[in-house]
């Protein structure tokens, strides 16, 4: 059996998911909120550092506003949410190696996949590794 998960369709026939895109709603955005809490993305890092950023003339403040704008921050939309039957560890190590950004919901609990791209068939979606 080939272990690779290359695609979100891969990602689908090893991992039982659900689409829960009710789960936003559940306790007034409460899903949601923790969402925000655990997410991390490029955007939220770009912010990170040039906010933090105390040198007169940097250059990687320089790319990021080049990259993100002058004031960077997270532009990631969840399109569909689901509920994945992960342990802790495995989505630890699923978030670890791709650029998955699985959470665990105290309201639901129960571990839950945001899904940012939107109509395209899974088959055609790559699951980017991690570098």
């Amino acid at each position: 059996m080939n272990n690779e998960i290359n695609t979100w369709e891969d990602l689908s026939r090893r991992y039982s998911l659900v689409l829960f895109n009710n789960a936003v709603n559940i306790e007034d955005g409460a899903v949601q909120i923790e969402w925000m809490e655990s997410h991390n993305c490029e955007g939220l890092e770009a912010q990170e550092h040039v906010e933090d950023c105390e040198a007169e003339d940097c250059a990687t403040c320089r790319d990021h506003k080049e990259e993100y704008g002058e004031y960077p921050g997270c532009a990631c939309e969840v399109f569909q949410w689901y509920a994945i039957d992960v342990s802790d560890s495995e989505a630890e190590r699923l978030n670890k190696n791709y650029t998955l950004d699985i959470f665990y919901s105290d309201t639901l609990d129960m571990h839950i996949l945001p899904v940012y791209h939107f109509g395209t068939a899974w088959s055609g979606v790559s699951l980017s590794k991690r570098i």
